[in-house]
């Protein structure tokens, strides 16, 4: 009887306080599994964010191009019925030749009259400073140049009046950025982590 007891005290005792052979596999199961919902939700917030954040850039970039290729596109449209007059080509100088900066372009300083008051100028185009290359060269200071001035502002002038090919690149650009930015938002928004 006591043999019996001592053996068989230790199996009771054993199959009381011991683990079921599937209860600790299953309980890794359960935290991997936390774990990795855990790690595909913080992923899938992270990516949406520097999504967003991206297509926010994009977008804002978009509109700032638009914006000034439209103003600049319009000023050079309206400057096509600005009156012309005669003026004086103060200076004129050239740079870009050789400096691997790309292609050369003018600066200048002009004066005119009008409506009998002096004024001074030094816009070249609407646009990229290269557009005016061609039409100036050739030019030298002290020459006599046309003028087109806006008669309701006759401060603002320009030698070479029109809209800009440089202004309508711009906007074009501008509009792609805004569409790009747009489709990298939406799928952003949409995005959601792999599971594993």
């Amino acid at each position: 009887l006591c043999l019996q007891s001592n053996t068989f005290a230790p199996a009771c005792l054993s199959r009381s306080v011991g683990h079921s052979p599937r209860a600790l596999p299953e309980a890794e199961r359960m935290h991997k599994h936390n774990t990795d919902s855990a790690f595909a939700i913080g992923l899938q917030a992270h990516a949406k964010g520097i999504g967003l954040l991206v297509a926010a850039v994009l977008v804002l970039a978009g509109i700032v191009v638009s914006f000034y290729s439209v103003s600049t596109y319009d000023r050079g449209k309206r400057s096509l019925v600005w009156m012309a007059v005669r003026g004086d080509l103060v200076t004129i100088e050239w740079h870009g030749y050789g400096s691997g900066d790309g292609a050369p372009f003018p600066t200048v300083q002009y004066r005119y009259d009008f409506d009998g008051k002096p004024y001074a100028g030094s816009n070249t185009c609407f646009g990229a400073a290269s557009e005016a290359t061609c039409k100036l060269a050739g030019l030298q200071a002290g020459q006599k140049v046309n003028v087109f001035v806006n008669a309701a502002s006759p401060q603002e002038s320009v030698l070479l009046p029109g809209p800009s090919g440089f202004a309508q690149a711009c906007l074009a650009a501008g509009v792609v950025l805004m569409i790009v930015g747009l489709i990298v938002g939406g799928s952003a928004l949409n995005y959601h982590a792999p599971r594993s």
